[in-house]
């Protein structure tokens, strides 16, 4: 099925409108073959790249950095001088089992309520890097499992180092790592914009996804608590600023850092700093769900449910062909 799919089904097209075709035969590419892991390939053509896929059926499939020649098992990328990659953010639900209220956990579940979590990242992120960091092109892809990529294509951004990477992903953390309980310690000076982010794009989501007992605890009287539930739920964009200071029992402070640990988001750092790791190819199949890893058009629209299988590819394109 897998043979049938790379062969018949699948299509380079969002891979190419990534990472474009100037450099495409200095591109790293991986497979996951079923039994064993391949990589520091390269291809001359997209197509040559499809008809290996589609022979090998592989399982999962991947894209790397962009080098001053193009991999070979001859010539593996340690030898090779890397030129660039994409800025790449990967945000996992597994990351917010400490803050999920539903009954997921790790790696393999997640449901409508916890994946607006993802969706919250999602859009924070974005707004994140057009506003603060200025960047334009930017495509959103879902995984095929739980969680998505976000990969920005600025000629600027390919270009960042290691280092530079690591001030990025430095500027965006707020919650602290290594705990069992998540911690955030006193807002940085710097972080004003992402004050106002999380104000404007995660306050509501926290109030929607917070039962009037954690609000009592947080300071909110009883009957505040209901009140401010009840105007969330009424309106489509909850103004913070105008209504936090209504509730004078209310630590400003104490509540920004619940919003941050229960709504800011997980970002795992290695990928972002790791410049020469494989990241799966946009339409290819989860090799553990049989969903296809597709682009993500409209953030707040995409359902994660509506994902189709090879399952629902293959059967039904030759069910068409039979008909």
């Amino acid at each position: 099925m897998l043979q049938e799919y790379y062969s018949d089904y699948f299509d380079v097209t969002p891979l190419i409108n990534i990472i474009g075709l100037s450099t495409f035969r200095r591109r790293e590419f991986g497979f996951d073959l079923g039994n064993t892991f391949t990589r520091n390939l390269s291809f001359g053509t997209p197509r040559k790249l499809v008809d290996y896929m589609g022979n090998q059926g592989v399982f999962q499939a991947y894209v790397g950095a962009v080098y001053s020649e193009s991999p070979s098992k001859q010539q593996s990328i340690q030898r090779l001088q890397w030129e660039s990659r994409e800025l790449v953010f990967d945000i996992d639900l597994d990351e917010f089992d400490l803050v999920r209220r539903c009954d997921c956990k790790g790696e393999k579940t997640f449901c409508e309520e916890c994946w607006t979590l993802a969706q919250d990242a999602m859009i924070f992120l974005d707004a994140t890097m057009r506003e603060d960091f200025g960047f334009e092109d930017l495509v959103w892809i879902f995984s095929g499992r739980r969680g998505v990529h976000c990969w920005i294509c600025d000629d600027s951004a390919k270009k960042l180092d290691q280092r530079q990477r690591s001030a990025v992903i430095n500027y965006l953390t707020l919650i602290k790592e290594g705990e069992k309980t998540p911690h955030v310690d006193m807002l940085p000076k710097y972080a004003k914009s992402l004050k106002e982010r999380i104000f404007t794009l995660l306050s509501r989501s926290f109030f929607l996804n917070t039962a009037e007992a954690e609000l009592i605890k947080l300071g909110f009287k009883k009957g505040d608590s209901k009140k401010i539930l009840k105007h969330v739920r009424s309106e489509r964009q909850f103004n913070y600023k105008q209504s936090i200071p209504t509730y004078p029992s209310i630590d400003p402070l104490r509540l920004a850092k619940a919003i941050i640990i229960n709504r800011y988001p997980r970002i795992d750092r290695k990928v972002t700093l790791d410049t020469r790791r494989l990241l799966k190819i946009p339409n290819s199949i989860h090799g553990k769900t049989g969903k296809v890893c597709v682009v993500i058009k409209n953030i707040s629209n995409f359902d994660p449910f509506d994902v189709p299988s090879i399952f629902d590819k293959v059967t039904q394109k030759d069910q068409v062909k039979k008909n």
